[in-house]
């Protein structure tokens, strides 16, 4: 669960009314998206198939947010669609701790279960966050890898977000700007020009 207290806010973030003319929270915006994206996919499928596309929602979360979407109806999405984690994280270890909390909680069996391939994981307080994006997941499908990301250039080396490093000999990773050596933040990559830890993870 991700509290909304720099908001100014004690709900999780999702909840949060972000200011829009609209009125509408986090959790709203991404539930129609996901409508769209159901509705999409379906429109895409077979002329004169029947069958309909669900894309089921995983949300970390807290009680709070569960009787959110109860008392909003699941913003128009089906309720057996939308999975909550059954435990709040009181001391979480950061983005990557969704993993070993996707196995822990068993989450994994039940994707299984329910014929999933792919994972679309975001933050929620991301307001721009395009859900089921299908020319990325399409690109990243036909490309046949085990993970991909979207990233974005730094607008300037102390910019408070985490960037994609190799480390020697190892894959691809993601260190927090809170951990970045600022002699690191400032280096330029000689051969393009650009700074060498520009690639933010969004």
């Amino acid at each position: 669960m991700i509290k909304g207290t720099r908001l100014g806010s004690s709900d999780p973030k999702g909840c949060f009314n972000i200011g829009l003319p609209s009125g509408k929270s986090l959790f709203q915006l991404q539930a129609e998206r996901i409508l769209c994206a159901q509705r999409l996919a379906t429109q895409a499928m077979e002329e004169g198939s029947a069958a309909s596309v669900t894309i089921h929602w995983y949300i970390m979360t807290s009680p709070v947010t569960r009787k959110f979407f109860e008392s909003h109806k699941c913003f128009g999405l089906e309720a057996d669609q939308v999975t909550f984690s059954s435990k709040v994280a009181k001391s979480p270890d950061g983005n990557g701790g969704v993993y070993s909390a996707l196995k822990s909680s068993r989450l994994l069996e039940d994707m299984a279960t329910r014929g999933i391939k792919y994972v679309d994981y975001y933050g929620v307080h991301n307001a721009l966050v395009r859900m089921a994006d299908p020319t990325f997941l399409g690109y990243f499908i036909d490309k046949g890898v085990a993970a991909a990301a979207k990233v974005v250039r730094k607008a300037y080396p102390q910019e408070k977000v985490g960037v994609f490093v190799r480390r020697e000999g190892g894959p691809l990773t993601v260190v927090e700007y809170s951990e970045l050596d600022q002699s690191l933040a400032f280096a330029i990559n000689q051969q393009t020009g650009h700074h060498r830890f520009c690639w933010s993870n969004v």
